[in-house]
């Protein structure tokens, strides 16, 4: 599971070969986690766990803030 940055007790990685859509999740240090899509656009996927609104907002406007690091990262181990 490549890591490619922590923000606020998440860990944003991805998983070696679980689908080709690219997406990051969002893993928080009590088990909850965000899957979010990378591509065509960020958004949510699927949320598993309690997070707030707010918390949700957050964590995809960092990935967004990020975005080219999530992708060049998925590049890197998956072509």
């Amino acid at each position: 599971m490549p890591l490619v940055f922590k923000y606020k007790g998440f860990k944003i990685r991805f998983y070696m070969n679980e689908e080709s859509r690219m997406h990051v999740h969002a893993v928080y240090e009590n088990g909850g986690e965000i899957k979010v899509w990378l591509s065509p656009k960020i958004e949510t996927a699927k949320i598993t766990g309690v997070f707030s609104d707010t918390i949700i907002n957050q964590v995809l406007k960092e990935i967004t803030k990020r975005e080219s690091e999530c992708k060049n990262a998925w590049n890197k181990y998956h072509k």
